[in-house]
């Protein structure tokens, strides 16, 4: 989990100064509810924060599941977050995801357009 969720759901501060003064700065976007950590969106809207595996395990059901449409890394990265879920490196590991697919890749540089 990344250093700001950590420090926010054990609710300590770090050692160092300037860590602690970041820690404290960026806390004030995120949220407890019932032992859940959420971060405010830009509209007020609380997200989930997902842990890695559980954010890698939803970017994989958008992208490949029984509706998934093998969208591009903003694309499913975007349905995430109108889902209600937050994951601080999910554009890293959408891109990471989408470019594992062989069929992605293939059909990635086609122009699908009519002449």
């Amino acid at each position: 989990m990344d250093d700001i969720h950590g420090f926010l759901k054990e609710n300590v501060l770090p050692e160092d100064d300037a860590a602690a003064e970041r820690v404290a700065r960026q806390s004030k976007r995120y949220a407890m509810v019932d032992g859940d950590l959420y971060r405010r969106g830009k509209d007020g809207v609380l997200l989930w924060c997902v842990s890695q595996e559980e954010g890698s395990e939803l970017l994989a059901d958008i992208h490949k599941g029984e509706y998934g449409s093998h969208s591009s890394s903003r694309t499913m990265v975007g349905k995430a977050y109108r889902q209600g879920f937050y994951r601080s490196t999910a554009l890293e590991d959408a891109a990471e995801l989408a470019q594992h697919y062989r069929a992605c890749q293939f059909h990635a540089k086609q122009i699908h357009q009519p002449a």
